[in-house]
């Protein structure tokens, strides 16, 4: 065989292992960061007209005397052809005492809200509360300050939808 022939073959089989090993090291950093657990500090805080949302990396507050409820955003939640069985958000539906906080957190890969209205044209969509987006890896908690039953979407994809929670 030809020395050239057999060092260009040499410099593929290279340039294969080393875009392998590359592809390896991307693919264990995306599956890391869907697997991220929030970090204790909030981070920023956004209000809503009777609720307030903030980013917070535990479901542990400093509230004395309340329940925190989570909620997941499973992983596949924003494709709609994955429907999940229709489960984007986890409990489905969730019982809640008035002035417990709930937070939701983002297990997926693309951003999402919860949102409360049963979508964008109901005429009280957000009124309740909105968490405003939760970045993939994040979660953002709000204080429920109003009974009945509620029904929130996700603003970005429309088709996420909750039950309910049941406020009482």
């Amino acid at each position: 065989m030809n020395p050239v022939y057999s060092k260009v073959i040499f410099g593929i089989g290279i340039i294969l292992s080393v875009s392998a090993i590359i592809s390896i090291y991307v693919t264990s950093i995306a599956i890391t960061n869907q697997d991220f657990k929030p970090s204790t500090s909030p981070n920023t805080s956004s209000s809503s007209q009777t609720s307030s949302a903030q980013t917070s990396s535990t479901s542990n507050t400093n509230e004395t005397n309340s329940q925190i409820v989570t909620i997941d955003i499973p992983q596949g939640a924003g494709n709609q052809l994955a429907s999940l069985d229709n489960k984007y958000y986890s409990p489905n539906t969730a019982n809640v005492t008035m002035g417990n906080t709930i937070t939701w957190v983002n297990k997926d890969i693309a951003p999402h809200t919860a949102t409360s209205g049963k979508d964008g044209s109901d005429p009280s969509s957000g009124k309740i509360f909105d968490t405003g987006e939760i970045q993939p890896g994040s979660s953002k908690f709000i204080t429920i300050d109003h009974k009945g039953e509620i029904p929130y979407y996700c603003t970005i994809h429309p088709w996420m939808v909750g039950s309910s929670l049941n406020v009482s």
